[in-house]
């Protein structure tokens, strides 16, 4: 197995651009991309800012594919307060892949102390085992006709498990599978740390193993009300990154009960309590009518995201 590494380098105080001379891209492009490309950063300085720090930024360019054109790996961090903002690991690293007509575009962003690239027989795209603390590390691969890396193996109690989506429903299948439920909606009290997901305010108490809506998104406001239930499972210890969490998730569609998949997942081995993240073959609902026709583990509802909301 063939790997190269790139670890983050020092930063120093202050907003920091560095790029290797011996690379085609110069200073000034490097900076254009990242400020075009790197929209989360203004999130990052706000929150650094609560705590008194300052966003500090450093690149690399590397031609990641061998197609004679560089990437530019970013890698974000904070003066102080990095730990609250970054997660354990304390900085962001991104990869900015031009588009060829002198755009550019985020194939990669996530929580890294460094990143290994393992090369790969059939695509010149190489396989990337993200760094961080601990002994087993996630590998994310380039997705076919995205032009963005996802996770393809994941690690679950301390070893590698491929990420594979279901098989798609065949037409000898009922019209109607999986389960529906009334939707839940919880009036004892919750408490535990407030998370945005898509958008909304949801309550995780990790004590009662739930999950629920405390301020829908817009968007969805007319179908989830505050106190619907979107993940009931076994009860689990806040920002306990050595569980697995798991349960029942729901998705909700207007006129419909709650279409009911297993989920799960795990404190981010790198965010800790800041965030964490469900996945499970989530339904897919006809467009005509409330029937679930199949089951997908590349779909919306299939990567459920939490971030610690700061109020």
């Amino acid at each position: 197995m063939n790997r190269l590494s790139v670890c983050a380098v020092p930063i120093v105080a202050g907003l920091l651009f560095s790029s290797k001379p011996s690379f085609s891209l110069t200073q000034p492009e490097v900076k254009a991309a990242v400020v075009a490309v790197a929209k989360s950063s203004q999130a990052y300085r706000d929150c650094l800012r609560i705590g008194g720090g300052k966003l500090e930024q450093t690149t690399d360019a590397k031609d990641i594919n061998g197609d004679g054109i560089d990437e530019i790996i970013l890698t974000e961090t904070g003066t102080t307060g990095a730990s609250m903002c970054f997660g354990r690991v304390g900085q962001q690293m991104s990869i900015l892949v031009s588009d060829g007509a002198g755009g550019w575009r985020t194939a990669l962003s996530v929580p890294a102390a460094g990143l290994d690239f393992i090369k790969r027989a059939d695509n010149s795209w190489p396989d990337i085992e993200i760094g961080g603390p601990g002994f087993c590390f996630p590998i994310w691969r380039m997705q076919e006709g995205t032009g963005s890396y996802d996770i393809w193996k994941r690690c679950e109690n301390g070893r590698l498990v491929e990420v594979k989506p279901s098989s798609p429903v065949t037409g000898t299948q009922p019209a109607s599978i999986g389960t529906q439920v009334p939707v839940e909606i919880n009036k004892a009290k919750v408490d535990g740390p407030p998370y945005d997901h898509n958008g909304s305010i949801v309550i995780v108490d990790a004590a009662k193993g739930l999950i629920v809506y405390d301020r829908p998104k817009k968007s969805i406001a007319a179908t989830v009300k505050p106190g619907t239930v979107l993940f009931r499972g076994q009860p689990w210890k806040d920002g306990d990154t050595d569980i697995v969490i798991k349960g029942t998730a729901y998705v909700f569609k207007k006129g419909c009960q709650a279409a009911a998949y297993e989920a799960r997942g795990t404190y981010h081995p790198m965010h800790g309590i800041s965030q964490f993240r469900l996945e499970g073959a989530s339904p897919i609902r006809s467009k005509t009518s409330c029937d679930i026709i199949g089951h997908t583990a590349i779909g919306p509802n299939s990567k459920l995201v939490f971030d610690i909301a700061i109020e």
